[in-house]
């Protein structure tokens, strides 16, 4: 039994087709595509040219998903296929009455839409945060139902967050990427409202926290021995991006292309930012170690895993300085002390490249080009908690 679509050019309409042994019966879908260029015939989907193209097909594709099922259910009661008079009778009754609306299938059709509409770094965000959720729902043994979208949930889900040592700023930025979700929901009828005030968080006043290593950490990092070979290549991946300010985003996906005559040139991910970054003897020598080892220049895992192991690397270093946090929640100050290697991610290598250029007598303005930011106050709120670069700063101008 075949499920296809089919766009009728007399009247501009999408129907459904359903077929079996050379029958077929044909029943609108109730969306009109005009002109009908926008339809694609060899995908059975509306172009990307038409304006509510991604609505449609995402009805489509949960239309096809709720007939098949009708064919499934009844093959496993009835073991046969059922007679296309049966399978039109419960579509007709009303087509999006079983359709797949759970929210687990929200976040499978959710993550499809951003790995197919969105940069290449918001899909790997957004692909992060469908995992974080399937782990909260996993930890917690607690299921996420639009029912139980509340308040309870979200401090749940909080909790589980800070657990796990997510810093207040990502948890607000994962709570801001929960209400993206719903609201991808609304507008693909998973669900009619929800309260967005309960993921609209401030997040606290935080000191202490925006670290960098320094030349003595990253020298002990260089002649750190006895890493398996995936640790490796991870602290060699952290120690180009000590050395260029790259972001992980870029790095995972630098080619040797992108290096010529000394230089890296790449437009970021993020900013979309052509930046031209000096390679120094010691990148170089990290892009010949790996050079013919895949397509790109540093075989790195995911952010996620990079970001776990650097902190375990950064521990078997020794990088275990006590920081000093202090936040503020409202009025109230909090007040706590980690060693250094926890408060280690993939942005601190870009953080560390920043700093030494600055200490080094580099000026600003130069490194916001090679950082790719695209204000000079961006560039200024990586220094705003670092007194000895304020001071190196200011020198530059008396």
């Amino acid at each position: 039994m075949t499920v296809n679509f089919y766009l009728d050019t007399t009247t501009s309409a999408i129907l459904l087709v359903v077929g079996h042994k050379g029958k077929k019966f044909r029943i609108s879908t109730g969306r009109v595509i005009k002109p009908t260029f926008h339809w694609n015939k060899d995908d059975q989907k509306v172009k990307s040219t038409f304006e509510d193209y991604q609505t449609i097909n995402n009805e489509l594709e949960s239309l096809e998903r709720h007939v098949k099922k009708v064919i499934s259910d009844y093959k496993v009661l009835n073991n046969t296929v059922p007679t296309l008079e049966y399978v039109k009778q419960q579509i007709s009754q009303d087509p999006n009455a079983n359709s797949d609306k759970t929210f687990a299938a929200l976040l499978k059709l959710f993550l499809k839409n951003a790995e197919d509409n969105n940069k290449k770094s918001t899909g790997y965000t957004y692909k992060a945060f469908v995992t974080d959720i399937d782990k909260f729902q996993e930890k917690e043994r607690y299921k996420i139902a639009f029912e139980n979208i509340n308040a309870e949930t979200v401090e749940r889900y909080k909790k589980f967050l800070r657990t796990n040592k997510n810093s207040p700023y990502t948890i607000k930025n994962k709570l801001h990427l929960f209400k993206i979700l719903l609201n991808f929901g609304k507008k693909n009828k998973f669900l009619k409202e929800f309260d967005e005030q309960l993921f609209t968080i401030k997040a606290p006043k935080s000191y202490g926290d925006k670290i960098y290593l320094t030349e003595d950490e990253i020298k002990v990092l260089e002649e750190l021995k006895d890493l398996d070979p995936t640790d490796e290549i991870i602290r060699d991946g952290f120690l180009f991006q000590c050395y260029t300010g790259l972001r992980s985003s870029d790095l995972k996906t630098l080619k040797p292309l992108n290096i010529k005559e000394g230089l890296i040139r790449v437009v970021m991910h993020k900013t979309e930012q052509p930046v031209y970054i000096p390679v120094s003897d010691k990148a170089m020598m990290l892009l010949e170690k790996y050079k013919d080892q895949c397509a790109s220049c540093f075989p790195l895992p995911t952010k996620e895993k990079y970001n776990i192991r650097i902190k375990e690397i950064c521990n078997k270093a020794e990088i275990r300085e006590e920081i000093a946090l202090v936040r503020y929640e409202g009025t109230t100050r909090i007040e706590e002390t980690l060693p250094k290697y926890l408060l280690v991610a993939s942005h601190t290598g870009r953080r560390t490249f920043a700093t030494h250029y600055i200490l080094r007598g580099g000026r600003i303005e130069i490194l916001s080009k090679l950082l790719g930011h695209s204000d000079i106050t961006v560039t200024q709120r990586y220094f705003k908690d670092t007194p000895e670069v304020i001071a190196a700063l200011s020198k530059q101008f008396i």
